[in-house]
């Protein structure tokens, strides 16, 4: 529930007006902090395109002293992940003040947090995305909702139709040994269908932008034998 909290508001006034270069751990925990319910105002065009090509909502400081439509990031955050927007704050010409791409709004609907879900965080340093090399000493299934909800499932999914021309997504997760991420998540994306491998890599990497924050994501060979194990995304 939105709870559009000014003095949040006026908190991040403070917090933009340090300069880039001086802001630290403190300053992040504490914008982080605030974002969520700051009371803050949109643009006549809400939703931009970044250079990165995909879609964000804008977010930008009030007004002074005139009336504005309040919206925060709690009070659009179903809007934007039913949707598969990022959040951009205070775009600028030398950049915006922080963007959220669509994995870090996932993470804060699902878990409650912007650092993705616990079980994946304390597994790794950081997103793991790459091809699986064996098939063996591997469990596999179907996610839980918990881990891919159904409005993120349908997001996902239309992602992959639009851009990786993937007529019938399907994914399942991967149980791994050490040193692998425990647990992967497998769409059906193979490298041998791609042109080249650098088209492939642009392909997961722009999935890893869907993604919450060190969900590991692997993609398996056409001639993988899981290859059976896939189930509808949606």
């Amino acid at each position: 529930m939105a709870n559009f909290d000014l003095a949040k508001t006026d908190l991040l006034t403070r917090l933009f007006a340090q300069p880039r270069a001086t802001r630290d751990h403190a300053w992040r925990a504490a914008f982080l902090d605030a974002i969520v319910d700051a009371s803050l105002a949109s643009t006549p065009q809400q939703v931009i395109q970044g250079p990165d090509g995909f879609p964000y909502f804008v977010l930008q400081s009030p007004p002074v002293a005139q009336e504005f439509t309040p919206y925060c990031v709690s009070h659009i955050l179903e809007h934007c992940t039913d949707r598969g927007f990022g959040i951009v704050v205070e775009p600028r010409p030398e950049g915006p003040q922080w963007v959220f791409n669509y994995g870090e709004l996932f993470s804060l609907r699902a878990y409650g947090e912007f650092g993705g879900e616990p079980v994946d965080r304390d597994a790794a340093k950081g997103p793991a995305i790459d091809v699986a090399k064996s098939d063996t000493q591997i469990l596999v299934g179907a996610p839980s909702e918990h881990m891919l909800p159904l409005w993120a499932r349908r997001v996902v999914a239309a992602f992959l139709t639009r851009s990786a021309h993937v007529a019938a997504p399907a994914v399942f997760v991967m149980m791994q040994p050490p040193p692998a991420p425990p647990r992967s998540l497998v769409f059906n994306l193979h490298p041998e269908a791609f042109p080249s491998h650098a088209a492939f890599a642009a392909t997961m990497n722009a999935l890893s932008w869907y993604m919450p924050p060190h969900r590991s994501v692997v993609a398996l060979s056409q001639e993988s034998s899981l290859k059976d194990a896939f189930v509808p995304l949606v």
